[in-house]
């Protein structure tokens, strides 16, 4: 049994800039962040909406993708990761590049203030994007080693029911990068397999092999559009 979940913004995500260490250069100054708006936080079970977004994000392309479809995958998925400004120092209330960031304690941002970097958004999405194209021809080996170089985070969950005579086991995502290469790993063994309904071009799992439109409604739609 496998679950995933996460914590996603119901306000949303945007791109601010924040004066923060580059990454190519470590040099200080001005970088790109997806922030959280502030919004109470909600729980979201992909699994359950039938949503491959393994292969939502990388149809993805850095050079050819605006900035609005990055904040868009953001907003109806999350976050694949949450990290913070190196330059901002905890227990510290600070207004940067327009934005005000409050932090924990412990040092780390609040929930409501949650942060990627956008160049660590494109890295994390690049290794996914090549996993699904070694999918998509059949090279398992390249797929399986790329997920065995990844940090994948998950927690354990032995579920207790009365009225079965064994525990069930859930593994329970920590953020939405280790649920994506989950994703991964379930089609790679041939849990799931995707596929683009010839019609409407909507993502869904074929029921056989020869199975080409999500629904029987789409495939009249696509007869009738090329007999016209």
């Amino acid at each position: 049994m496998l679950r995933l979940d996460w914590p996603l913004d119901q306000d949303g995500y945007e791109i601010v800039e924040v004066i923060d260490y580059q990454m190519i250069d470590g040099e200080l100054g001005p970088c790109d962040y997806i922030k959280g708006k502030g919004g109470p936080m909600r729980e979201y079970t992909p699994l359950n909406a039938g949503m491959p977004i393994h292969r939502i994000l990388a149809e993805l392309d850095e050079d050819g993708s605006p900035q609005s479809d990055v904040v868009t995958f953001c907003n109806d998925f999350g976050l694949l990761d949450h990290t913070t400004p190196a330059s901002l120092p905890p227990y510290e209330t600070t207004d940067r590049g327009g934005i005000k960031i409050r932090y924990r304690s412990t040092g780390e941002a609040m929930p409501t203030r949650e942060m990627l970097s956008l160049d660590q958004f494109w890295y994390l999405q690049q290794q996914i994007k090549d996993a699904v194209i070694s999918l998509d021809a059949g090279n398992k080996r390249e797929v399986v080693l790329a997920f065995n170089a990844r940090h994948i985070s998950v927690t354990p969950l032995l579920e207790y029911r009365e009225i079965s005579p064994h525990q069930h086991w859930s593994l329970v995502p920590r953020d939405l990068h280790s649920a994506i290469w989950l994703l991964i790993e379930g089609e790679l063994a041939g849990e799931t397999r995707w596929r683009r309904c010839r019609n409407c071009a909507s993502w869904f799992i074929p029921p056989t092999a020869r199975r080409t439109y999500c629904k029987d409604a789409c495939r009249v739609a696509f007869n009738r559009k090329k007999g016209n």
